[in-house]
């Protein structure tokens, strides 16, 4: 189990804006930071480089059973005291194929901060692929670093920073997915 608090400062101190426990009973980094995977803090996109770096809370949670996996990825940014999450989507899913018991299908989506038409923003890439663990060596299953060679058929979409609306909004799918 992984307990944490989120707290911004005041003049007197700390507040505490929110309480997170998880329990990493599916995750698989092998031997790697668990708890660095699942909880972590990312560059915001800024409008100006004269503006402070602001940075994104992201939190991955998991879970599964009878051959699914499911991660949810979350981003969050603080506004007037408030932890709020600004974009969400399934990081990863993994479970069979419609061909037969032998197959499996993985889908990855990874989100980057990137200037989308001249403003903050971020690219939301998308990778899946279908292949027979028996064919491949086992390793390849078991660390997600070499499932992620099987990957193929990127697609990307673009989102836009609103700060009215303080979230990421969707622009549209891109053609090309940038290298």
């Amino acid at each position: 189990m992984v307990y944490a608090a989120v707290g911004v400062p005041t003049a007197t101190g700390w507040k505490r804006i929110a309480v997170l426990d998880y329990w990493c009973k599916y995750e698989m980094y092998n031997g790697q930071d668990t708890i660095g995977e699942s909880i972590q803090f990312h560059p915001a996109p800024q409008s100006s480089p004269t503006n402070p770096q602001r940075f994104e809370l992201v939190l991955r949670a998991s879970g599964g059973g009878t051959g699914v996996y499911t991660q949810n990825e979350f981003h969050f940014r603080v506004r007037d005291g408030q932890l709020v999450d600004v974009v969400s989507f399934v990081s990863r899913h993994r479970n069979g194929c419609e061909t037969g018991p032998a197959c499996e299908h993985l889908e990855a989506r990874w989100f980057y901060p990137n200037a989308v038409q001249g403003k903050p923003g971020g690219l939301l890439v998308t990778a899946q692929a279908d292949f027979n663990p028996t064919d491949t060596q086992r390793v390849d299953w078991d660390i997600r670093e070499l499932q992620n060679r099987h990957l193929r058929s990127a697609e990307c979409e673009s989102y836009e920073w609103k700060e009215a609306a303080f979230r990421y909004t969707t622009v549209g799918k891109e053609t090309l997915c940038p290298n």
